[in-house]
């Protein structure tokens, strides 16, 4: 019986550390990524906007060609949506909530599945000259108290900047044939 309770304190001792220390470390993060396109700014900005696309260049998608898309709304302008639901992937849903013309186009990501969640994706452009272009993409998320605390043990860069910066790659690549 003083081993249960001893064995009862050391897990409540355990869960108390876990949640005070999740108290002070910070719910948020973003992460930016970039790639120069040898296109002029308007081709760039056109691809890009279109939703119609995303599968063509997004790395998630890229991961499970059965992933089911559909897409609302006027493609390319504030309020479309990219719909998409795949086995290892999730579900979720991306709205261009803004839109300046060849400069940024900002949208809201919601994650249904596996893990409800929202995120801020905005797609900056500059031109370098009348042939090359930088997309630069900044995301930025938070955890929700207490899981919060995993971001001690976990590099959102290492877990999905790769796949942000593939993303990128595979973009130019589109543009660049």
């Amino acid at each position: 019986m003083k081993i249960l309770k001893r064995l009862l304190l050391g897990i409540a001792a355990l869960i108390a550390v876990v949640l005070i220390t999740a108290l002070f470390v910070k719910k948020s993060y973003s992460l930016t990524k970039e790639v120069t396109i040898n296109r002029p700014v308007q081709e760039v900005f056109d691809y890009i906007r279109m939703n119609k696309h995303q599968p063509d260049f997004n790395a998630w998608s890229k991961l499970d060609p059965a992933t089911k898309n559909e897409f609302r709304g006027t493609d390319g302008e504030v309020g479309s949506v990219w719909v998409w639901n795949s086995v290892p992937n999730g579900q979720g849903e991306q709205t261009i909530t803004a839109i300046t013309p060849n400069k940024e186009i900002d949208y809201k990501i919601h994650f249904i599945t596996p893990m409800d969640g929202e995120a801020i994706n905005i797609v900056k452009f500059e031109v370098i000259d009348e042939n090359h272009t930088k997309v630069i993409i900044d995301f930025s998320s938070s955890m929700p108290y207490p899981f919060n605390f995993m971001s001690l043990f976990i590099n959102m860069d290492e877990m999905i900047g790769g796949k942000m910066q593939e993303g990128l790659n595979n973009i130019k690549s589109n543009l660049e044939k």
